[in-house]
């Protein structure tokens, strides 16, 4: 194999790898940063920078070079919110029903992102890390930077907020997970 099939070979192994794996470090990113355009731009900077570094990653497990560098430029993204502000007050419908032709779904999501922006950006990266891609948290702690007994503590942070936030069930949606 010559020198360019090589580099051809390299840059269809990261094409590969980006499309298989741009879905969730969008959707990774938009959780931790709690908007949908930076998190988009930071999952772009986080692949572009997998990109320039290809050949170290593919030694390194590009997988966890990409994990860490989407979290670590997410966190460092957002600006936290204000520790004391008052909690929005949640949605509710007359008669505590939803009504009809209001989709439960949009409405659970509201809610949801609404409780999700009382935590920390890293609080939203650990529980993001460990519940949507299932991440022991000695590993997440490694990502943030922390130690693995801040992360715990981070994860005992997200339940609160989210079982305040009255959000309505979703028929056949497993509630098993806080996010």
């Amino acid at each position: 194999m010559t020198g360019e099939e090589a580099g051809r070979s390299a840059e269809a192994d990261f094409v590969e790898f980006a499309a298989a794996r741009e879905g969730l470090a969008v959707r990774s990113a938009t959780l931790v940063c709690d908007e949908p355009v930076l998190g988009e731009r930071v999952a772009l900077e986080a692949f572009t920078h997998l990109a320039r570094n290809w050949s170290a990653a593919r030694e390194e497990g590009p997988e966890s070079v990409l994990r860490v560098e989407l979290h670590r430029r997410a966190v460092a993204a957002v600006r936290d919110p204000v520790p004391d502000a008052p909690p929005d007050p949640p949605a509710t419908h007359p008669g505590g029903a939803t009504p009809a032709g209001v989709d439960v779904l949009t409405e659970r999501r509201a809610a949801v992102r609404t409780a999700l922006t009382r935590l920390t950006a890293r609080q939203r990266s650990a529980a993001v890390q460990h519940w949507l891609e299932d991440r022991p948290e000695p590993e997440v702690a490694r990502v943030l930077r922390t130690d693995p007994g801040v992360v715990h503590e981070d994860l005992r942070a997200v339940p609160p907020p989210l079982a305040a936030a009255d959000v309505p069930p979703v028929p056949g949606v497993d509630e098993t997970h806080p996010i």
